[in-house]
């Protein structure tokens, strides 16, 4: 559940001169294809982006998730790009989120969870397929960073992923 305002100002023309959004996550779950993710639980959160009206780009700050007993400061922008029907052919995405006490320990000290992870890509809508220039998963010291893409298909996705490890054991 989402809840929250929206505050946008017009032209006299109608046109948008500026716009801030802040909105509040409940408790809840995120459903994506089976495909590509597990059903993820939500404890909360806050969403906050401004539109930029000067590029068409949605930015995201002052925001946070809370999976489990974790939260993921979250921060980036979205950008729809259209076509000269006025229909978004794709969006630019940039992400980043960050566990802002670090990764979670087990009684050992060991690192359990993931404390960041950066995306850059592009959906692309009539494709159907998102293109990953990068995406960087990191626990403390080891990391893993994935480039390609995730293509629709009729019964499962078609992937072309390509990547590289560090620190890891």
């Amino acid at each position: 559940p989402l809840s929250g305002v929206v505050d946008i100002e017009f032209d006299s023309r109608g046109g948008v001169t500026s716009s801030k959004s802040a909105f509040d996550l409940a408790p809840g779950t995120l459903l994506f294809p089976d495909y590509f993710s597990q059903v993820i639980h939500v404890a909360g959160g806050k969403l906050a982006f401004d539109y930029v009206p000067l590029n068409k780009t949605f930015n995201i700050s002052d925001s946070h998730v809370v999976v489990g007993e974790q939260r993921a400061d979250v921060k980036g922008s979205i950008k729809p790009n259209w076509d000269e029907r006025g229909q978004v052919l794709n969006y630019e995405v940039k992400l980043s989120a960050k566990n802002p006490a670090g990764p979670a320990r087990n009684e050992l000290g060991e690192e359990l969870t993931v404390d960041a992870v950066d995306f850059d890509g592009v959906g692309h809508i009539e494709e159907q397929k998102l293109q990953i220039n990068d995406l960087v998963v990191r626990a403390g010291s080891t990391g893993v960073l994935l480039n390609g893409e995730i293509t629709a298909g009729n019964e499962s996705a078609g992937m072309k992923i390509a990547g590289r490890l560090k620190d890891t054991s």
